[in-house]
């Protein structure tokens, strides 16, 4: 074959030299027939990928065995968190309290706006009060009457009243012994008197002795004094007119409404000329509260309410001033659950508020650590997951260089995924997380670092 201007590859082989003569074909020897070509061709492949995957670092060291990779972590002291939980909440006064009148009326008078602040016992505002006043003096006045009618009862009979009863009783039996005589001396005289007059001359005499006794009784009674039970009845008398007194005047002392409490108005409800009925429950004057003493509302989950309790240290940052933090603590737990949203209602006293802090506002009430004493600083903790649990024994596995060492623990309590490790391990060792694997003792594990941490 005659050559070209390309040179040659390979210098002093031609392209001749590889071909096969015709013998070689014949005789079944060539590289062809015989099955190198396909080995060779094998072989140049398989080291081409050999060679790519080494260089990229995915080809593993000749001889190393498979094994799982796994994360780990190293035994020590739990670190202290400052922080227990973090939350939203409100603020709110501690005392606030709705204005209502006790009774119905129109405003007369109002000495009230929204952001005054007032003294307990200022004058907030006046009813009319015409109609309860006219009560208080028509109670009165029954008052009155009722004692002086006791008073007669308990003074008795004058001794005027006596001495003329006597008198009427002394004439009536003279006049009884006068037609007493008059009846004898007319049966007496039986054909002279008819028996229609004899029969009114004794109705008579009867009627007469009749009032005769009447009159002594009345006279008796003067002499002896009034019953007890009439003495008793004007008494009641007068115990009932005293009550509707005090009613009247309470009605009327309540046409004036004072301030229950120190504290500024946060809503005025009423206008002068506006009737107030206290029957109505949206009836209102005006909303009072004291912004000395203010708190924070927070919804704690039931997993977090061991993180809680009474006195535990606070700080509050109003999302209106990001950049003023206050001191508080946590005054009161709700002693029950909402069981539609599974929280417990907790409430924090802030100890200094200041003009800045308003009821309603949005805060985050960070809730503080307490300060852990030494013995619980020394204390080792792992994670959660480094546990497996086999029948009644935890056990861990120990990373010893390439291969896991098995090891049964003891444990203690377990808080934010981290359990505390009272025996078994100590500080500096390094565990392995199996995840879903299933380790055994002396196995070989890689992590997935790379190498032991």
């Amino acid at each position: 074959m005659a050559s070209g201007t390309h040179s040659n590859p390979t210098p002093g082989i031609t392209i001749s030299d590889l071909q096969l003569k015709d013998d070689e074909r014949s005789n079944g020897s060539s590289l062809l027939s015989s099955g190198l070509f396909w080995l060779v061709l094998l072989g140049l492949i398989g080291g081409g990928a050999w060679w790519y995957q080494k260089s990229a670092g995915a080809m593993p060291e000749w001889g190393a065995k498979l094994s799982p990779e796994l994360d780990t972590a190293v035994v020590a002291p739990k670190e202290h968190e400052d922080v227990a939980l973090e939350l939203s909440g409100f603020i709110v006064p501690y005392r606030k309290v709705n204005v209502s009148p006790r009774i119905p009326g129109t405003v007369m008078k109002l000495t009230i706006d929204v952001g005054k602040t007032v003294k307990e016992g200022d004058l907030l505002a006046q009813l009319d009060d015409i109609t309860y006043q006219a009560d208080v003096q028509q109670a009165d006045a029954a008052l009155k009457a009722a004692r002086s009618r006791l008073e007669e009862i308990k003074s008795g009979a004058l001794a005027e009243e006596i001495e003329q009863a006597r008198t009427g009783v002394e004439g009536a039996k003279s006049k009884v012994e006068y037609l007493k005589k008059e009846l004898a001396r007319s049966e007496s005289l039986k054909d002279s008197v008819s028996p229609a007059e004899l029969d009114s001359l004794r109705s008579t005499l009867n009627d007469a002795d009749v009032n005769a006794r009447g009159l002594d009784q009345k006279l008796q009674l003067l002499i002896k004094g009034v019953r007890a039970e009439r003495r008793q009845a004007a008494e009641a008398e007068i115990q009932q007119a005293e009550a509707v007194l005090t009613k009247a005047k309470y009605i009327l002392e309540n046409t004036k409404i004072f301030a229950p409490l120190d504290g500024t108005v946060l809503d005025k409800n009423a206008q002068v000329g506006e009737i107030l009925r206290p029957e109505v429950l949206a009836t209102s004057l005006c909303v009072l509260a004291d912004l000395t003493i203010l708190e924070v509302e927070v919804d704690v989950q039931e997993r977090d309410l061991q993180k809680v309790e009474v006195g535990r240290p606070c700080h509050i940052v109003p999302d209106a001033y990001a950049d003023r933090k206050y001191e508080g603590k946590i005054d009161r737990i709700q002693p029950m659950v909402n069981r539609a949203r599974g929280v417990v209602r907790v409430t924090i006293r802030i100890t200094e508020p200041d003009r800045y802090l308003l009821p309603d506002m949005n805060v985050r009430a960070i809730i503080d650590n307490p300060v852990e004493t030494a013995s619980a600083a020394e204390t080792l903790w792992i994670p959660e997951a480094a546990v497996v649990k086999e029948a009644d024994q935890s056990v861990v596995f120990v990373l010893d260089q390439e291969k896991v060492r098995r090891q049964v623990v003891t444990l203690g309590t377990t808080e934010a995924k981290k359990t505390e490790v009272k025996a078994g391990l100590k500080a500096g060792d390094v565990v392995v997380l199996p995840g879903n694997k299933s380790l055994t003792d002396g196995q070989t594990v890689h992590t997935k670092a790379g190498k032991t941490p």
